[in-house]
């Protein structure tokens, strides 16, 4: 529900935009309490008024070390970060704002 208000916020330059802006939220304020009580209601492992756990099984750590599986998840946004500023210093996007003004 809250993406919807938000991609009809983006467009709401246009017809359909401000349409769904106007049909959207009050759609969102109607649910809300629903959604909020519906997690009110489930019986969760954990007691609000001391804040720990009780009944919940932690087991051992399956695969290779953190250190290794962070490394390795870290290779695609380097490497997105590599290809970004390449392409900037190739571009001089300065120089070419310093043309326009």
């Amino acid at each position: 529900m809250v993406g919807s208000v938000i991609v009809f916020a983006a467009a709401r330059d246009t017809r359909w935009g401000r349409a769904g802006v106007i049909l959207s939220i009050p759609v969102l304020i109607i649910f809300s309490p629903i959604t909020t009580k519906a997690f009110g209601a489930l019986l969760l492992p954990v007691e609000p008024e001391f804040g720990t756990l009780r009944n919940v099984g932690v087991l051992d750590q399956p695969g290779p070390p953190l250190a290794i599986s962070w490394t390795v998840c870290a290779i695609p946004p380097v490497g997105m970060l590599v290809y970004l500023a390449v392409g900037w210093r190739r571009n001089r996007p300065s120089e070419k704002v310093a043309t326009l003004i």
